[in-house]
């Protein structure tokens, strides 16, 4: 196989980095809120966690599960997340 075959087309690319940056802005929105530090000692609903931050429920609940969508966070059917590193 030559080195063309293994070239990712132009429109992927784009698509990738663009859903690279939209991660990391969810990943610092996150960070900045202080939601993780929220999650520390287990698995909250989204709005509990929005509540304590003073975010926007929805935006934030969208967030955790874009996040989730990666496995940085995971959401299961009840919509409560948790940070894979602090709770298993």
């Amino acid at each position: 196989m030559s080195h063309a075959e293994h070239q990712v087309p132009p429109a992927v690319q784009m698509v990738q980095l663009l859903a690279g940056f939209q991660l990391s802005q969810a990943l610092y929105a996150v960070a900045r809120l202080g939601a993780a530090d929220c999650l520390r000692d287990g698995p909250r609903d989204a709005a509990e966690v929005a509540a304590e931050t003073g975010a926007d429920a929805q935006a934030l609940g969208r967030v955790l599960r874009s996040l989730a969508s990666v496995g940085v966070t995971s959401s299961p059917p009840s919509l409560r997340v948790r940070t894979p590193t602090c709770c298993p």
